[in-house]
């Protein structure tokens, strides 16, 4: 149906009518098991695993190890992402 001017004798005005939260997604990165040879660095080969992510949402996560010594007994490794 036209009003036969394109509209042009109608005014209007965009009011919201709702409003809303979008509110954070909780979620646990965990660090993968990882051995290596020492070599004076902290890094890890191994990529931790994360819960899963917002729909169409990607993230790249790492690990490292939190000291560069070795020795005897397991050392922590510290998960990190954007």
């Amino acid at each position: 149906m036209s009003d036969g001017n394109g509209g042009a004798n109608y005014s209007y005005t965009y009011t919201p009518v709702a409003t809303g939260t979008i509110n954070k997604l909780a979620l646990t990165v965990t660090a993968a098991t990882d051995t290596k040879t020492y070599d004076g660095t902290t890094s890890s080969a191994a990529t931790p695993t994360s819960g899963a992510l917002g729909a169409g949402d990607t993230a790249t996560f790492t690990q490292a190890f939190t000291t560069r010594d070795f020795g005897i007994g397991n050392k922590t490794l510290t998960p990190a992402g954007w």
